[in-house]
């Protein structure tokens, strides 16, 4: 899956990179388009995306970019009340 990691970085001093979420309607065509990145994790439903932004232990550190039907400004706004300082993108 594109080396997803396993968890996110924790630590003082050991956050070496951006969480990238990718939210996709079509989870496969999001991971062949443009916007796969080394480490970047795809995800198929909000509950996915939920429970990988419960296990970031600096969410505001965090991008999301949402796909598809998930390319809301409904989404992007309940993600942003529930998660203060997340970035979220709308392709």
């Amino acid at each position: 899956m594109n080396h997803t990691p396993k968890f996110w970085a924790t630590g003082t001093g050991q956050w070496t990179r951006l969480a990238r979420l990718v939210l996709a309607d079509d989870v496969k065509t999001a991971m062949t388009d443009g916007e796969a990145l080394s480490g970047t994790m795809f995800l198929g439903t909000p509950l996915e995306l939920i429970e990988e932004l419960e296990r970031c232990v600096r969410p505001d550190l965090a991008s999301v970019m949402l796909l598809g039907q998930f390319a809301r400004d409904d989404v992007a706004d309940a993600l942003r009340d529930i998660y203060p300082g997340l970035d979220v993108v709308m392709a």
